[in-house]
C-alpha cells in the first residue's frame, strides 16, 4: 500500500521492471532513457468503455488510417485497454503522444520492456534439504542466526497449514510444474482438456492447464529461467511429503502466469494479460515479484481492477538499497489498499543488505535472505537465493493461509491482520510502516482453542453431566477442573455433581508446542428436582458433650431441619465423607409442605483421637455442609463434696474427650 506518484514530466520515461531477486548491479543504476519499449507496440485506454463513440472511432477510423493492428484488449471495469501493433516505420512513442493529444483516447503509452534482473543462485543437488536450512520457517539460531527471527511457521502450522482452495497466481518467468515439491500444488484449469490442441474453454489459449505464457501467446508457462520456480516453492512447496523443503502453505493452487521470454525480457502488455487472466480465472492472491522506478497507467489500471475484484497483490520493495519514499518503486508506490509491500529481512532480524525500505510505502519485512527453495534445474533440485522477490513470496504464502483460515474476511481485513501481528525487532524499526517482521502464528491466532459443551447444564443434585470437547487445533493434552475439587484428563469426561451449587468448570488444552487455551462454563446444580429444600441451621455447628455419674461421656446430637417447600412428597438421601459421622435418618420421604428432623450422630471412637480439628462433609438432598469437630484436652478438676445424706447426684458439663473420675470416702 503506497502513495501514488504520477509525475507528468516523468510519465513518458521508458519503463523497465526487474524481477526482485538478487542483482549483480543496482536495478536503479541504468538511466530511464536507456530502457526501451517494444519497437512496434503501443497501449491505449478509453475510459468511457468498449461501446463508446470514442472507442468505435479509434478502432474503425484511426486504427486503419495509422495501420494499427489490434493484438489484445482488456475491459478493466470502465477502462477499455487495447494493445496495438504498429508498422515498422511508425514510432510508438510519437504515436502514443499524438493519440493522447488529439483526444482519440484518454491516454496512451509505449509498451515498455520489462527486463529480468540477474540472480546469483546456488544449486543444491540434494532433494532432502536438511532440517534448519529453511531458517525463515524455524530459526533456532542455526548457522549464526538469531533464535526466533522467523515467521513462526511451526506454531502457525498447528493452526493452518493447508490452503487447498486458494488460487495464488505467480506472475513471473513461469514455473517448472513437474518439480517433486510443486506438481501436487499446481492449479488445474478444469475447463481445459490437456494435450488435445483445442481451446476448450475459448479463452484464447490452447491447453492452458496450469496457466498461460503471455510472452509467447500460448498455454505453456514452463520456466526457462528459474526465478518463478523459486518464488513458487516458497509460496507453496509441498509440505509433509518427505522430500525437499516446504512452502509457507503446504497445499495451495499455484496458477502460473509467465510474461518473460527465454531471454528474460517481457512487456507491460504481457503483464496486463497475466493480471487479467488471474482476475478472470479466480485467483485470490497475486504474487508480483517484479517492479520498476517508472509509473505505468496500464499497470495501475490492472491493479485497480484486481482491487475491485477483492484480489490481494503481494509485491516487493525492490533491491536497490534505497528509501522508496524518496525514490518511488512501482507497483509498491501505488496508493491501493489491496497491495501489501514487503522488504527483505535476514536470519538476524535485520534488513537484508540489498533491500529497499520506506517508512511510508513499505508495509512490513519478511525473510528474503539466504532463502532455500526449489530450483528449475531439475525435478529434484534446490537452490539458495536472496531478494525482495522471496520476501514477497513468503508473504503470499502467508496470505493464502490467512484467506483459507478466515474465509469471510475482506481483503482489507486480511492485510490488516497480517500487519497488526508483526514482531518488532530493533533491527527493522525504520524499514517499514509497521517496523516489524511477519509473524504468521500470531496472525492466524491460537493454534488451539478450548471449547466444550455441557449436557445438561443444570439440574437437581445429584446431577450427572457429560462434557463434549469441541476444541480446535492439534491438542496434546486436556485438563478438566470441575470446580468441586475433582479433575479429569480425558477429552470427553462425565462427572456427577453431588451437592447443590453453582460450579465453574474449566477446560485447559495445550498444543504440542506448548500453546495453551482455556474455556469456562457454569453448571447449576439445585436441590432435588421439582421441590426446594431448606436445610437449617446454617453456619457453625456446635456439638456439646454431657456426662453422668458412673457413665461414659455422651455426645449430644445437633439437629437439622429438612423442609419441603413443594406440594408433593419428595424422597431424600444423605451421605458423609468420614466413618465417624452419620445422619439419622439417612433417607426417607418428606411430605409436601412438611419437614424432617435430622440428627448428626458422632461415633465416640473419634474421641480417642488426638486433640485437633476433624473435618467432615455431609450431603443431604443435594445440600452440602461442612462439619468441624474440635477435640481439646480437658483440664483436670478436683473437688470435695460433703454429703448431708446418702443420696448424692453429681453432674458435669464436659468438653469432648474429658475424663471423669469419682472417688468415695466414708460410709
Amino acid at each position: 500500500m503506497a502513495v501514488l506518484y504520477r509525475l507528468l514530466d516523468r510519465f513518458w520515461a521508458p519503463l523497465w521492471v526487474g524481477v526482485l531477486g538478487l542483482t549483480t548491479a543496482s536495478p536503479l543504476a541504468a538511466s530511464s532513457s536507456s530502457k526501451p519499449a517494444h519497437p512496434q507496440r503501443i497501449i491505449t485506454c478509453i475510459q468511457s468503455g468498449v461501446s463508446s463513440p470514442k472507442a468505435r472511432n479509434l478502432s474503425f477510423t484511426i486504427a486503419p488510417e495509422q495501420r494499427m493492428r489490434l493484438l489484445r484488449s482488456h475491459v478493466l471495469e470502465l477502462e477499455f485497454i487495447q494493445v496495438w501493433e504498429l508498422p515498422p516505420d511508425v514510432s510508438p512513442d510519437h504515436l502514443a503522444k499524438a493519440l493522447q493529444k488529439s483526444g482519440a483516447c484518454d491516454w496512451a503509452e509505449p509498451d515498455r520492456w520489462i527486463t529480468l534482473q540477474a540472480t546469483s543462485a546456488t544449486l543444491i543437488k540434494d532433494p532432502q534439504v536438511q532440517s534448519g536450512q529453511q531458517w525463515h520457517l524455524n530459526n533456532t539460531g542455526q548457522n549464526g542466526g538469531v533464535a526466533g527471527a522467523d515467521i513462526r511457521a511451526l506454531e502457525a502450522w498447528e493452526t493452518r497449514r493447508y490452503a487447498s482452495n486458494m488460487i495464488v497466481a505467480v506472475i513471473d518467468t513461469g514455473v517448472r510444474y513437474t518439480h517433486q515439491d510443486l506438481r501436487a500444488n499446481m492449479w488445474v484449469n478444469l475447463a481445459e482438456i490437456p494435450g488435445n490442441g483445442i481451446d476448450d474453454d475459448r479463452n484464447g489459449y490452447v491447453d492452458d492447464v496450469h496457466g498461460i505464457n503471455a510472452a509467447e501467446n500460448n498455454g505453456n508457462p514452463w520456466d526457462l529461467i528459474g526465478h518463478g520456480t523459486q518464488v513458487a516453492g516458497l509460496i507453496g512447496g509441498s509440505g509433509g511429503n518427505s522430500v525437499g523443503g516446504a512452502g509457507v502453505a503446504w497445499s495451495v493452487q499455484l496458477m502460473v502466469l509467465r510474461f518473460f521470454d527465454s531471454s528474460g525480457r517481457g512487456s507491460v502488455s504481457d503483464v496486463i494479460e497475466c493480471f487479467d487472466y488471474a482476475r478472470k480465472m479466480g485467483a485470490s492472491i497475486i504474487n508480483a515479484s517484479f517492479g520498476d522506478t517508472n509509473d505505468s497507467r496500464t499497470l495501475l489500471a490492472a491493479l485497480r481492477a484486481c482491487r475491485n475484484a477483492g484480489i490481494i497483490v503481494s509485491t516487493g520493495a525492490g533491491n536497490g538499497v534505497v528509501n522508496i519514499d524518496l525514490q518511488p518503486f512501482y507497483p509498491a508506490a501505488y496508493d491501493l489498499d489491496n497491495l501489501i509491500v514487503s522488504c527483505a529481512s535476514t536470519r538476524h532480524d535485520t534488513l537484508a543488505s540489498l533491500s529497499n525500505f520506506g517508512r511510508s510505502l513499505v508495509d512490513l519485512a519478511a525473510p528474503g535472505d539466504e532463502m532455500v527453495t526449489v530450483s528449475a534445474a531439475a525435478d529434484d533440485a534446490y537452490t539458495v537465493n536472496r531478494g525482495t522477490s522471496f520476501s514477497t513470496a513468503v508473504v503470499s504464502g502467508a496470505l493464502a493461509l490467512m484467506k483459507a483460515h478466515f474465509p469471510g474476511d475482506s481483503y482489507r481485513t486480511t492485510i490488516q491482520k497480517i500487519l497488526a501481528s508483526v514482531d518488532r525487532p530493533a533491527g527493522l524499526t525504520n524499514a517499514s510502516v509497521t517496523g516489524g517482521r511477519l509473524n504468521l502464528a500470531t496472525a492466524l491466532g491460537p493454534s488451539v482453542s478450548a471449547e466444550f459443551s455441557v449436557q445438561p447444564g443444570s439440574g437437581s443434585a445429584p446431577l450427572s453431566v457429560t462434557f463434549n470437547n469441541t476444541s480446535l487445533g492439534e491438542i496434546a493434552s486436556w485438563r478438566w477442573d470441575f470446580g468441586d475439587g475433582t479433575f479429569a484428563t480425558t477429552p470427553n469426561p462425565s462427572h456427577a455433581f453431588l451437592a447443590a451449587d453453582d460450579f465453574s468448570v474449566v477446560l485447559e488444552v495445550e498444543s504440542f508446542f506448548g500453546r495453551v487455551s482455556r474455556s469456562q462454563k457454569q453448571v447449576m446444580v439445585t436441590p432435588s428436582a421439582g421441590n426446594v429444600f431448606l436445610l437449617s441451621p446454617q453456619g457453625k455447628i456446635e456439638i456439646p458433650a454431657a456426662a453422668s455419674q458412673g457413665m461414659p461421656v455422651e455426645l449430644l446430637e445437633p439437629t437439622w431441619q429438612l423442609a419441603n417447600e413443594g406440594q408433593v412428597p419428595v424422597a431424600f438421601s444423605s451421605s458423609t465423607t468420614v466413618p465417624w459421622l452419620s445422619v439419622v435418618p439417612d433417607s426417607g420421604v418428606v411430605g409436601g409442605g412438611g419437614s424432617q428432623a435430622l440428627s448428626l450422630r458422632i461415633d465416640p471412637s473419634i474421641l480417642v483421637g488426638p486433640p485437633g480439628i476433624h473435618e467432615a462433609h455431609v450431603i443431604v438432598a443435594g445440600h452440602h455442609r461442612r462439619v468441624l469437630l474440635q477435640l481439646v484436652k480437658a483440664p483436670e478438676f478436683k473437688g470435695i463434696v460433703v454429703a448431708e445424706n446418702k443420696d448424692v447426684t453429681l453432674q458435669w458439663s464436659l468438653h469432648p474427650g474429658a475424663k471423669v473420675a469419682v472417688e468415695w470416702s466414708g460410709d
